[in-house]
């Protein structure tokens, strides 16, 4: 497991719990959501590091001058 996607996980599970749960309070449920969604973009922002050189890189190799006739 990635090490940063630990803390998302342990949000996600109690999150499902009150979601299901028919003892939640909808706040509850929210805030739950809410929690587990910021760190769940914190994550995948940490994961995907790219570089100005990256995305450089990526653009130089589609892009082709067209022929002209």
């Amino acid at each position: 497991m990635h090490p940063y996607a630990a803390q998302s996980i342990s949000l996600y599970v109690p999150w499902m719990r009150k979601k299901h749960s028919k003892l939640s309070a909808r706040w509850e449920v929210q805030d739950a959501k809410q929690d587990y969604w910021e760190e769940f973009s914190r994550v995948e922002y940490r994961m995907f590091d790219l570089t100005t050189e990256d995305i450089l890189e990526a653009w130089r190799e589609g892009f082709s001058l067209l022929p002209m006739n």
